[in-house]
């Protein structure tokens, strides 16, 4: 599917497969023949399949003619349209005949509609790279969390703990190179977060950032400039466990698009791991599911999480989908198997932040509907949202249009620009990041005693 970026980049592989056009346009549209593709990646969250149709033997004679079509694709798509929806009118009189003029005014007037999963993209083959260096926000500060060794020798790298105070820049709120930003604080930190450490470019582009502005524990800022790297996805961990701790397990899931050999999500590979991890957590009492930073698109994956975690026949997906020959889909509920292997006997805590989009907000919005589960955290990115792209036929850009939507298990509260609030909200500060502290570990290593304690 999915967020999901640019996320846009940096949520998406451009992993493109082409087989023959199941949703062709109706007959009275002159740009039928459009070509039409599902992505894979972060951008979509939850495509597993990718069509196309014939590329179009009449296209668009003008931009202005394809504003139009733009508007009809619209009508016909965008699952989270107002009702009455405005015409899309993009420029004040005709389109400018400059194409980058013209993609501009077209970004900016997609931005404005507020949807972060409505946008336009170049159309390019694209790469996957990450700079080595993740941040997190801590309040309102964006602080760096950890540093690839790739930095050791710069004496003026990045630490753990500086702030940014700029990117390129501009403000970490403000970084127009993290494209439409929401208004949420927790929706705004998982995108711009999430630029700076990885992202998706088409090959004649370049990655932005470039810069980071640092400012260290003294109070002295330098510039950084970020070292761009082709992702090795040959041997990803995408599922691990950490057992130290006689008391308290952790399952920590960080994709759900584990890749296999040939670089895209393999379902196989990430049921591998988590069999691995929850093997080695067999004995613990409690256990901590981690998604704090679980991104990714494959559903398949999350499911089986959940069957895994919580093994009763249950409502696991609800979700709904725009469709042009049924205009009044209503939400669906999507119903778990009963897994045949034995669950954890452990009580299970979840953590939830930011940095869970895509499927991962899928599957917490299941486990925290249990009662038998206690979440805390975060709230998650809000970017549960599946698109369909499409081809325009004079521009040669690529529109993805978000045409399905989820929602929380037995309601119909959208995940969409909500996410999921967990049921105990724990925020990190600056300070904790620079001493290497997780106020949420150690919250509930709290509880925990608290517990031990009433018991006896």
């Amino acid at each position: 599917m999915t967020a999901l970026s640019s996320r846009w980049a940096w949520f998406g592989c451009a992993l493109f497969t082409l087989t023959a056009c199941r949703a062709p346009f109706v007959a009275e549209d002159p740009y039928r023949d459009a070509l039409h593709v599902e992505r894979i990646g972060h951008a979509t969250p939850f495509s597993r399949n990718t069509e196309a149709g014939k590329t179009t033997t009449a296209p668009a004679a003008s931009f202005a003619e394809e504003v139009a079509h733009i508007d009809r694709l619209l009508e016909r798509w965008w699952i989270h349209a107002p009702s009455p929806r405005p015409p899309f009118r993009p420029f004040d009189g005709a389109p400018p005949d400059d194409r980058a003029a013209y993609a501009k005014g077209l970004q900016k007037a997609l931005c404005d509609l507020g949807d972060l999963d409505l946008r336009l993209k170049a159309g390019a083959k694209a790469t996957r790279i990450e700079s080595g260096v993740r941040a997190t926000w801590a309040g309102a500060e964006l602080v760096i969390a950890a540093v690839d060794p790739r930095y050791d020798s710069e004496e003026r790298g990045p630490k753990v703990g500086d702030v940014v105070e700029r990117i390129d820049g501009e403000p970490p709120t403000a970084w127009a190179g993290a494209g439409c930003l929401p208004t949420a604080a927790a929706h705004r930190a998982h995108l711009v977060a999430a630029r700076i450490e990885r992202q998706s470019v088409p090959e004649s582009e370049q990655a932005q950032p470039h810069k980071l502005t640092l400012r260290d524990t003294r109070g002295k800022t330098r510039e950084l400039e970020l070292q761009w790297k082709k992702v090795n996805a040959s041997d990803p961990r995408c599922v691990e466990s950490d057992a130290r701790d006689p008391d308290l397990g952790r399952l920590i899931v960080t994709d759900f698009d584990c890749a296999g050999i040939d670089g895209r999500p393999s379902p196989t590979k990430f049921i591998e791991q988590l069999t691995a991890a929850l093997g080695a957590l067999a004995e613990k009492p409690q256990v901590l599911v981690d998604l704090r930073h679980a991104g990714g698109a494959d559903l398949e994956g999350a499911r089986h999480l959940a069957q895994r975690l919580v093994p009763r026949t249950e409502v696991w997906m609800r979700h709904r989908v725009q469709d042009p020959g049924h205009p009044k889909a209503v939400f669906v509920d999507e119903p778990l198997p009963v897994s045949e292997t034995p669950p954890l006997p452990s009580r299970l805590w979840v953590a939830l932040g930011p940095g869970c989009s895509g499927a991962c907000e899928v599957v917490a919005a299941f486990l925290t509907q249990d009662a038998g589960i206690t979440s805390l955290g975060g709230a998650t990115a809000g970017l549960a949202a599946r698109t369909k792209t499409f081809k325009l036929p004079f521009s040669q850009f690529e529109l993805e249009i978000p045409n399905e939507t989820f929602a929380i298990p037995d309601s119909d509260t959208s995940l969409h620009a909500r996410g999921v609030t967990p049921t105990v909200e724990i925020v990190t500060s600056a300070e904790d990041v620079r001493q290497g502290r997780d106020p949420v570990l150690e919250s509930l290593r709290q509880r925990i005693r608290t517990q031990g304690a009433a018991s006896h």
